[in-house]
């Protein structure tokens, strides 16, 4: 700067009162609130695809979302947790995330460093059925139609036969397993009636490429039982199965991966081993089932998926044949709406977190077996969301947990939450209602003549007494509690105080230089 020393104050003095102004008026505006990032017009979901034809259904028929457009995108649930956790302070590409596991210790600490406390809603549970494509009528195949006796359903099956059948061809021949299943004609193996099963096909498994809980779940019955974990065990350390991991601790992603290993979650396993028509949405002639060795393989292949995928979770019926797992009775069981019921009367539930836990039930005979028992989560932020998408979040919420929801979870194959977790879901909408209401009336200024409405529609639509809850202190891990609402919901930045100081302190240094700059002028 070459002008004079008077003008390049008067220069100063004016920069300073212009940024403490601009630090004043726009300061609140310029940090956005932490659900900025995504569509302001959608309640943004996204999940792995374990739930999604509940998911889908619900979001289709909520009435109360309105004027939000929901959507859900599936597939990955880790990289949906990715995006729900944030990339930055404030930054988040989800508002609600649909998962079968918490948040890991690091995405929890990347959730509280980019500003998002969030609380877990239980909302379905689901069995993860063992799919066995074993054909109890050669005719059938022969001819290619499906008939209700073409499939053998309802084989028993142990956690040790479980395990011979999904390292079956991997493991090395040891005193201290079984030895290998002989196809699926093996005499270990047989059909509900104790007979022989009459499929003489080798057995062959598929996967899905994505994290899923189906692979947490199976791995957990497989490590259940001492003699099938250690078969397990065998298959992991073959060095010829390039297996992705070293221990038998369950992982999302199933660790070996033959030519039947797909992309695209469960619907795109299903689709490649029933050959679905995608112009129908239906299973095209058994001859060219992948699943039953239209590649040249001549097995006949077995993999876990979740329950409510296996009868029409698209519509078009698919009953894809399912084992009956033995539980903790002694019990062999189907994955059944009615048997995922039976095993959450032995659930119980953490008051601080949320999440819940299957217990083994020794003397329930119709329960599923809790190692293959998923409960699915709402993960929702508690302060930080704009008013709006708060209020149609605990609206969702709201329904969730009502008969309209248990219809679509049980008919798909799913259990809907119990007394002990719509309770604890309520207090989640209440506190997302709480946030709701304690946000900016600029956040709020387009969306109030609507919000008693829904508020009003939700309870109705719920059949609960939701509304009467005013406990607004449930946490999620990383320990938030309603309470950091007041401070995050007004910018999605809590470091907005001190920015307010600097530009008041800028304003006055202004003021005060320029009041010097005329009293020197009057001088002669």
């Amino acid at each position: 700067m070459n002008g004079p020393p008077r003008t390049r104050v008067r220069v100063a003095s004016t920069v300073a009162l212009t940024v403490g102004l601009g630090v004043l008026v726009l300061g609140p505006v310029a940090t956005s609130p932490a659900g900025a990032t995504t569509d302001a017009t959608a309640l943004v979901g996204e999940g792995g695809s374990f739930l999604q034809p509940v998911t889908n259904l619900v979001l289709k028929v909520d009435p109360g979302l309105a004027p939000l457009n929901p959507s859900y995108t599936d597939a990955n649930v880790d990289d949906a947790i990715g995006d729900f956790v944030g990339t930055g302070k404030g930054q988040f590409g989800a508002d609600f995330v649909v998962s079968e596991r918490p948040l890991s210790s690091a995405e929890a600490a990347a959730a509280k460093a980019d500003g998002r406390p969030y609380a877990y809603v239980p909302i379905a549970a689901t069995p993860v059925a063992i799919a066995t494509l074993v054909i109890c009528n050669a005719v059938d195949l022969a001819s290619g139609t499906e008939t209700s006796s073409t499939f053998c359903r309802n084989l028993p099956l142990t956690p040790q036969l479980v395990a011979g059948i999904f390292t079956d061809g991997l493991t090395t021949t040891s005193s201290s397993i079984p030895a290998r299943l002989a196809g699926w004609k093996d005499p270990r193996l047989t059909l509900a009636n104790g007979q022989p099963v009459p499929d003489g096909a080798g057995i062959n498994t598929a996967s899905e490429l994505e994290p899923s809980a189906s692979n947490t779940a199976l791995m957990t019955y497989i490590d259940s039982d001492p003699v099938a974990r250690a078969e397990f065990d065998n298959a992991l350390a073959n060095p010829a199965n390039s297996a992705n991991q070293g221990t038998d601790t369950p992982s999302e992603v199933w660790p070996f991966h033959t030519q039947h290993a797909f992309v695209g979650g469960d619907a795109g396993l299903i689709g490649k081993e029933l050959s679905i028509n995608a112009e129908t949405n239906a299973p095209v002639s058994l001859t060219a089932w992948l699943g039953l060795g239209s590649d040249g393989t001549s097995d006949h292949d077995a993999f876990p998926l979740p329950g409510v995928w296996t009868g029409a979770p698209e519509g078009t019926p698919w009953n894809i044949p399912t084992a009956a797992i033995k539980n903790a009775h002694g019990s062999f069981v189907g994955p059944t709406e009615a048997a995922a019921a039976a095993a959450e009367t032995s659930t119980t539930i953490d008051p601080q977190t949320n999440l819940v836990t299957f217990e083994p039930s020794t003397t329930d005979a119709g329960a599923y077996n809790n190692d293959l028992m998923v409960e699915s989560y709402m993960v929702v932020p508690t302060s930080g969301l704009p008013a709006e998408k708060a209020t149609k979040l605990a609206q969702l919420i709201r329904f969730m947990v009502g008969p309209k929801a248990a219809v679509i979870e049980t008919t798909l194959g799913a259990a809907p939450p119990t007394a002990a977790m719509q309770t604890a879901d309520l207090k989640v909408a209440d506190e997302l209602d709480a946030e709701a209401a304690a946000s900016t009336p600029s956040t709020t200024a387009s969306t109030t003549t609507t919000e008693p409405a829904t508020t009003t529609t939700s309870g109705a639509v719920a059949g609960t007494d939701a509304g009467t809850s005013t406990d607004s202190g449930s946490t999620g891990t990383n320990g938030s509690t309603a309470s950091d609402a007041s401070s995050l919901a007004f910018t999605g930045d809590a470091g907005l105080f001190p920015l307010l100081v600097s530009g008041a302190v800028l304003v006055l240094i202004g003021v005060a230089v320029r009041r010097r700059l005329r009293r020197a002028k009057v001088v002669p």
